[in-house]
């Protein structure tokens, strides 16, 4: 089982509260777990810098549902080409912390292309993972480097 699935069942075990026996109970700890570390490094961001990318990321969220000549293009345009994105991404690592704590609610997608963009590297190229499953690994790697045992 690919370690990204494990999460996404890690992460589903805690939303419906699974706590039936101590697997279950490991599993919500893992979970809280990384949690607990999204909203410690979320509240170690400057105020500035938060604002800045709360703006620009609704900035480009609503450039990318509501802009005119993206939904009447004959082309299809990737939201990454949207200014925003570019601006998100200089903001660099500083603002993964936010672009973490974005992915791991419902609406992952945008999120997921600015960790794909300041992260390269870690970026999956195999289209087989896509959607929550891509968002949930990208988590399980951020975590990792910043869970204190």
């Amino acid at each position: 089982m690919k370690l990204s699935a494990i999460f996404a069942l890690l992460f589903c075990c805690m939303m419906t509260s699974c706590s039936k026996n101590n697997e279950n109970n490991a599993t919500k700890t893992a979970v809280d777990k990384i949690s607990v570390t999204i909203a410690e490094t979320v509240s170690k961001v400057s105020p500035e810098v938060k604002e800045d990318f709360d703006r620009l990321f609704d900035e480009w969220h609503t450039a990318y549902k509501t802009d005119s000549e993206i939904r009447l293009s004959s082309r299809y345009i990737y939201p990454n080409q949207l200014p925003q994105y570019d601006q998100l991404v200089a903001m660099g690592k500083s603002i993964l912390p936010l672009v973490v704590e974005k992915m791991a609610g419902n609406d992952f997608y945008l999120p997921r292309l600015v960790y794909e963009g300041i992260c390269p590297a870690e970026k999956i190229y195999n289209t087989d993972t896509l959607g929550r499953e891509r968002a949930n690994y990208y988590i399980r790697l951020w975590a990792e480097n910043h869970i204190h045992n």
